[in-house]
């Protein structure tokens, strides 16, 4: 939500990588497109993009976070659910960064897929819930767990 977006439900966070192609605007429904970028790829990282984890014994259903911010020799990654720890500022941890051979490489102890970026991200700005009227209805309405 903190770019006032959501996507379709998926099976377990790993799948984003596969079976995710768009984010869609919680207002208006307007999709963004989502470039998925490997690990170890000639594109540097990019703020704001998905960073995508495997499947692991540690990470069951995979993993999905946020780079908030990409230095030279690190990403800044927000995230739930893992580590459960007191973030130090605006972000839960980093990892190191690494260029060789023309790649990057995000070295983290968890297998990555990559991240995938957000095409237009420009034109995505946090929730302000003085729009708490203008998210689309379909957002809006229970739905049943039953049989889960």
């Amino acid at each position: 939500m903190r770019k006032s977006c959501t996507f379709k439900d998926i099976p377990c966070a790993s799948n984003i990588w596969t079976d995710l192609s768009y984010i869609e605007r919680i207002t208006d429904g307007q999709h963004f497109s989502l470039h998925s970028v490997p690990n170890g790829s000639s594109e540097l990282p990019k703020k704001d993009s998905l960073l995508i984890y495997r499947r692991s014994k540690k990470m069951t259903y995979g993993h999905v976070a946020i780079i908030t911010d990409v230095t030279s020799d690190y990403v800044y990654i927000t995230e739930q659910n893992n580590l459960y720890h007191y973030w130090p500022g605006d972000y839960a941890r980093r990892e190191r960064l690494r260029f060789d051979n023309g790649n990057y490489y995000i070295d983290d102890e968890d297998p990555i897929y990559g991240w995938m970026e957000i095409e237009n991200n420009d034109e995505l700005k946090p929730f302000d819930e003085s729009n708490i009227n203008n998210i689309l209805q379909k957002y809006l309405e229970f739905k049943s767990m039953d049989g889960v």
